[in-house]
């Protein structure tokens, strides 16, 4: 069988030859050159032509860096927030001692949004909470604080297990921030209370935890939820 022309796209090919070559005709009838310089460029002017049409090439490119990139799709993935965290310490323990606490949040969907650079857990933001005793260069213990960042949808330390072995859920505007996950405390054998964290250091994100006897700053948030979810529901993996 013949191939079939498709005259549509082979007249638009033909459009654009004639328009460049009026352009390029247009322009040496106005340095007035004749055809004459047909026989330069394909001879010893050959050199020069390539070079100036590369130099067109690289001006071409640089304009496709300037465009906006091509809206990324999401990422997802389930998580068990019901599982139990991996322990920061031999020794700790997230239930059965005064203080301890581990909130099961369920099973999840988490997305994360290139083109927000946010993370949504079952369609709500995950969101930096920072108490008024954290803000404006202040310090404060963990512990005098800790009722409010316990009052503002945090998160638990099976998150930060899950964000820490999947990295690339974590929006990247955030790495100047220390995240604490609220929703597990922790004790060691003497009845001392941490919290765990992720932290940035240059090229990863590491797991730590802090003691809430600890000053925390507005640079250490509860990774917490938004109170609402976002109009755009996740969707399974």
């Amino acid at each position: 069988m013949k191939n079939r022309i498709d005259w549509k796209q082979f007249g638009q090919f033909l459009k654009l030859v004639i328009d460049l070559f009026k352009l390029i005709t247009g322009t040496f009838k106005e340095m007035k050159i004749g055809p004459e310089i047909l026989e330069w460029v394909t001879g010893s002017g050959q050199k020069t032509l390539v070079e100036y049409v590369s130099l067109v090439g690289k001006a071409y490119q640089a304009t496709l860096l300037k465009e906006p990139a091509l809206k990324a799709d999401p990422i997802r993935m389930e998580a068990d927030l019901d599982a139990d965290p991996i322990l920061p310490f031999a020794e700790a323990v997230f239930q059965g001692k005064k203080g301890t606490k581990h909130l099961r949040q369920g099973k999840v969907v988490l997305e994360y949004r290139p083109d927000e650079d946010e993370l949504y857990v079952n369609g709500r933001k995950l969101v930096l909470f920072v108490s008024e005793l954290q803000k404006g260069g202040k310090t404060a213990r963990g512990y005098t604080f800790q009722a409010e960042a316990e009052a503002n949808n945090p998160t638990n330390a099976t998150l930060a297990d899950v964000l820490y072995e999947h990295q690339e859920f974590i929006p990247k505007k955030s790495r100047d921030r220390v995240w604490f996950f609220w929703g597990t405390v922790f004790s060691d054998s003497d009845g001392g209370l941490s919290v765990r964290y992720l932290r940035w250091y240059g090229e990863r994100w590491y797991r730590r935890y802090s003691w809430l006897g600890s000053g925390w700053g507005g640079h250490d948030p509860s990774a917490s939820l938004a109170s609402e979810s976002s109009k755009l529901a996740p969707q399974p993996s």
